[in-house]
């Protein structure tokens, strides 16, 4: 081969690969037929993806309590070169733990066998206590809720001595919290009217 037949090889790589750093991407052919330097070495450089990184998620304190749990869904993962890449927890709780009324922030990152880091997801947690209007006393009436106005909690209606509640022959009756049709929010079992005591009527 003469010398004007010489040839240099620059190397390349497919989209989301490259040679590492320190390696040469050239290869030359001499007079001879002889190619000096090594065959590069193409490596992945792409970071995987997290998709479906959703940012809120809400979950409501179970009956008479003020901590549930959020069952949330972990976000996806997609790589450029490997098959299967999970995402994991970075930071924050796990799904189907007991938490708080409150905030809570849970990050997730993942990592491809090349080492290549996604950007981070991050998630927003928020516990939240159903919870009904408040009750106050009304003449001839007390109200006491130990319980606060929580969903679950119970009211005790007592009405003062010779009083009874409006439509009834009782003097005392209890009413609870429940869910609305709304799950959000709720109501008084006694509906929309709070009872009330009249002196002396039945």
């Amino acid at each position: 081969m003469s010398k004007d037949q010489c040839i240099a090889w620059n190397h390349g790589c497919k989209k989301g690969f490259d040679i590492l750093s320190g390696n040469s991407r050239v290869r030359v052919c001499d007079e001879s037929g002889y190619w000096h330097g090594a065959i590069p070495q193409c490596f992945d450089v792409e970071p995987p993806v997290i998709s479906n990184c959703k940012a809120v998620w809400y979950g409501y304190a179970e009956r008479s309590e003020t901590e549930g749990r959020i069952m949330w869904r972990e976000p996806s993962v997609s790589d450029n070169f490997d098959k299967f890449v999970s995402p994991y927890l970075i930071s924050g709780p796990t799904p189907n733990e007991m938490l708080a009324a409150g905030s809570y922030d849970v990050i997730y990152g993942a990592k491809d066998s090349t080492g290549n880091k996604a950007r981070s997801c991050k998630m927003k947690l928020v516990m939240r206590v159903i919870s009904c209007s408040s009750l106050y006393n009304t003449p001839f009436l007390k109200i006491t809720c130990p319980q606060g106005y929580k969903y679950g909690a119970r009211c005790n209606f007592t009405c003062d001595v010779g009083s009874y509640i409006n439509g009834t022959l009782n003097s005392e009756m209890t009413t609870s919290c429940e869910k609305a049709t709304d799950v959000h929010y709720g109501e008084w079992d006694f509906g929309s009217i709070q009872p009330f005591c009249k002196n002396g009527d039945r």
